[in-house]
């Protein structure tokens, strides 16, 4: 236990996401109370003797994991939509929409207020909206105003279901929209995008036109699914194949192919220095080797939209690479620790 201290820091605070998520409602009076516990279990930390120390920071990891994983208030646009059948939104489109049968759309936007007579009444909540007929064009980064009813997220009650309400409140949404008609959707030019997505923007646009314009439409959807991770061009009797034959994994990017990226990029790398014999004289080349892999793993997953699975496989990537670079590869369940701490983080 003290020869490992990551592994129990991350049962700990594995065992404060649980808690939080199966026995605590929404309360400022216990996250302000969670704060100074944890304030106090780090201090405790500080000045215990060694053997304790250990404890200590298991406390605080666990305290922390309960604070950051507590349930979110009330959505403010379920509250309003309580009195309105319909709200007249605004927001900036965060992806690409993804186009579905019937000529549907479902696209994720970050609504940055509610009109409501004249008056813009500001909110910052991500929802999921759902267009039905006349799908228009949309780019991430696009403001768009829209009249839309707006529902909270439901599960279906059957026994072993899937649980939608958590998935989505696991991604950051707050509720679902619904606009009955796309040309409803007035496009209001170019809107402020956070900055890591901006730059994944500015990555895959350019490689995203580049196919339309270089491959027809079935095989442009193909890699762009492969190598950007936009899935929503796949059609129904693509997938199909790809599920009977028992590949449907590879058209979502994730550990398979950042993995790949990896083992190829340092066996580049490594190939590259030793032929530089001056260099392999002066430097560590599996080090600098590990370190030169972590380049090409970030941009991938970057390239990639940065999605949940394959943000867990770069996290555990370059956790490997960096137990390399300060000479602990052989510490495998410390590194495991590390990248499931950041990963839970």
């Amino acid at each position: 236990m003290f020869d490992r201290p990551l592994v129990p820091l991350l049962l700990s605070f594995a065992g404060g996401i649980i808690v939080a998520h199966s026995l605590l409602p929404p309360s400022a009076t216990a996250d302000l109370f969670l704060f100074f516990a944890i304030s106090l279990s780090l201090f405790a930390a500080c000045i215990l003797p060694t053997r304790l120390t250990c404890f200590a920071l298991s406390l605080s990891f666990f305290l922390t994991g309960i604070l950051l994983s507590r349930p979110a208030a009330e959505s403010s646009l379920l509250a309003l939509s309580d009195t309105h059948e319909k709200l007249t939104l605004q927001g900036v489109v965060l992806e690409s929409p993804t186009i579905l049968p019937g000529e549907m759309a479902r696209v994720r936007v970050h609504v940055s207020g509610v009109i409501d007579g004249g008056h813009i009444q500001g909110i910052s909540e991500d929802i999921r909206l759902t267009i039905y007929g006349h799908t228009p064009f949309l780019e991430a980064g696009e403001r768009i105003r829209f009249p839309a009813r707006v529902r909270p997220f439901k599960n279906f009650e059957n026994p072993g279901r899937y649980d939608y309400v958590s998935a989505m409140k696991s991604k950051g949404l707050s509720c679902t929209a619904y606009v009955s008609d796309g040309r409803r959707v007035v496009p209001m030019g170019r809107g402020d995008l956070p900055f890591h997505l901006n730059v994944i923007e500015a990555l895959r646009k350019p490689l995203r036109h580049l196919l339309e314009q270089q491959l027809n439409p079935r095989n442009g959807a193909l890699y762009k699914a492969l190598i950007l991770g936009e899935r929503q061009w796949i059609t129904p009797d693509i997938r199909d194949l790809f599920n009977r034959t028992g590949l449907g994994h590879i058209l979502a990017v994730s550990g398979l192919h950042i993995g790949l990226v990896a083992l190829i990029s340092f066996l580049f790398f490594k190939t590259v220095m030793l032929r530089a014999h001056g260099l392999t004289l002066r430097v560590d080349v599996r080090k600098m080797t590990a370190l030169l892999t972590c380049i090409p793993v970030i941009g991938y997953t970057l390239l990639a939209g940065f999605q949940i699975s394959s943000q867990r496989a770069m996290i555990m990537g370059l956790a490997f690479l960096g137990s390399f670079v300060l000479g602990r590869e052989k510490e495998v369940w410390s590194t495991l620790a590390l990248a499931g701490l950041i990963i839970l983080f």
